[in-house]
């Protein structure tokens, strides 16, 4: 078996050469949907339950956190969702996670967040001041300047009632500033 179909979900490359880096040690095992990186790390979102090195990996809902310069999986962050990790976004404080899943947290510890949550991005903390939710999938994240944009088939609702509030919007706005972001339309 080559190096890299050994790494059918997750592998790095050196950007300069195109060559793999086969020392990368970074594993999960199912697909990976979404990567971020920020700060020396790659934050990595999917439809995975174990990420960790070749032979040892550890359980990890959806979310895993690797050292970008050797795959060492982030033993501490422990961020999870009950369900796929679709796109993620980094601002320097917090990981936005965004899919298909209607609770993050950690395992044995979620909490309801329907589609869209926010994660300190050292810790992996449930952010507990950010709790929106999306009638639907989201399937893309950014962050510019104050504000995180949201794409996908959405549906806008309040966290705990569910109740769609008007047209499905191809992209939303939430400004991040304060406790308490605002959406935009």
């Amino acid at each position: 078996m080559s190096d890299l179909e050994d790494r059918r979900y997750l592998a790095a490359f050196d950007a300069g050469s195109g060559e793999l880096d086969a020392s990368w040690e970074g594993r999960v095992d199912g697909n990976v949907l979404a990567l971020a990186a920020y700060g020396g790390r790659v934050y990595v979102g999917g439809r995975f339950d174990q990420a960790g090195a070749e032979g040892h990996l550890q359980e990890r809902s959806h979310l895993a956190v690797f050292e970008g310069a050797t795959g060492e999986l982030v033993d501490a962050w422990t961020g999870a969702t009950d369900g796929r990790v679709r796109a993620l976004a980094a601002d320097g404080r917090r990981l936005f996670v965004a899919g298909s899943f209607e609770e993050a947290g950690h395992a044995g510890d979620l909490k309801e967040r329907l589609r869209l949550a926010a994660f300190d991005l050292a810790s992996g903390e449930l952010d507990e001041t950010w709790s929106h939710g999306l009638g639907d999938t989201v399937r893309a994240l950014t962050v510019h300047g104050d504000s995180l944009y949201v794409g996908g088939a959405l549906w806008w609702t309040e966290r705990t009632s569910r109740i769609s509030q008007g047209s499905p919007m191809p992209v939303a706005r939430w400004t991040r500033s304060g406790a308490r972001p605002r959406m935009e339309r």
